[in-house]
């Protein structure tokens, strides 16, 4: 009953735009959107079904990428806060240390 319910619902898949191009699918060898699907709910065989797979983690994989660079360039257009250090907790935190410690300055 649910394989019968899958073959349906492939049958109504409309034609989906693929995001990727098919220069990029072909270099990669991976199969079309519509493909992809098809093989992941009414595979032909396992070898089907794995190359459908492939295909979803890919676009996962691919989405993140994707949505990590938007952030990182989004966090690099921000201004930071500017901090000037005038050492007050600093020199309190070192007097209260039970020996005195070797301070080397950074640069």
């Amino acid at each position: 009953m649910l394989r019968r319910a899958a073959v349906d619902a492939r049958r109504r898949l409309p034609k989906l735009d693929d995001p990727n191009p098919s220069t990029l699918l072909a270099q990669r060898k991976l199969p079309s959107q519509l493909t992809a699907l098809r093989a992941l709910h009414v595979p032909a065989s396992k070898q089907h079904a794995e190359k459908g797979r492939d295909r979803q983690a890919y676009d996962e994989l691919l989405r993140s990428r994707l949505a990590l660079g938007v952030l990182r360039n989004a966090q690099a257009a921000e201004v930071g806060i500017a901090h000037k250090p005038t050492g007050r907790l600093l020199d309190v935190w070192l007097a209260g240390l039970p020996y005195t410690p070797q301070v080397h300055s950074c640069g």
